[in-house]
């Protein structure tokens, strides 16, 4: 049963994840990706993927201050990122399943540049990097709404970047 409830909670992350690149504006992009890495968080954990789940925690936390960035001073400070960056390594450490940690690790440091970025174009393309990692890693740790995230969110992406990236 924590199988099939693990992929229950993580389409459930998927919708968000899909609608996070449907966003024109930043700030509304980064509410939805704090809401879908808490899903994801408990997906994994659900699967016993540590270190996938860990990677979604700092995603939680790292959504809610980067959203913060343009309206709080304290939060458009570099320090920020350079703390996530090395949470992320410190988590996967802390959560070592063996070399294929390094994938959720890679990725989750591109996606902590791309949502850095202020520019809603940016964040789409770096995010298209950071798919890859996440990609294989999911389906390491059997995470079937995992593979089809990374498939819908490379399609939700480039919908993105044409809607709102190519006509300006």
């Amino acid at each position: 049963m924590p199988y099939y409830l693990a992929q229950i909670i993580g389409f459930i992350a998927l919708i968000l994840l899909l609608i996070v690149y449907q966003k024109e504006k930043r700030p509304n992009m980064l509410i939805l990706k704090l809401l879908s890495s808490i899903f994801y968080s408990i997906h994994f954990a659900l699967l016993g993927a540590w270190t996938g789940s860990a990677m979604n925690v700092v995603a939680t936390s790292r959504s809610y201050v980067f959203q913060q960035r343009t309206k709080k001073k304290w939060a458009d400070n570099k320090i920020w990122l350079f703390g996530f960056l090395v949470i992320i390594i410190l988590s996967t450490a802390f959560t070592w399943e063996g070399n294929h940690s390094l994938l959720p690790m890679i990725g989750t440091l591109i996606y902590t540049f791309a949502f850095w970025m202020k520019n809603e174009r940016w964040i789409r393309l770096l995010s298209l990097v950071g798919i890859p990692f996440w990609m294989i890693y999911n389906v390491m740790v059997n995470s079937f709404a995992g593979i089809i995230a990374q498939v819908f969110l490379t399609i939700s992406i480039l919908i993105g970047i044409i809607r709102f990236d190519k006509r300006k």
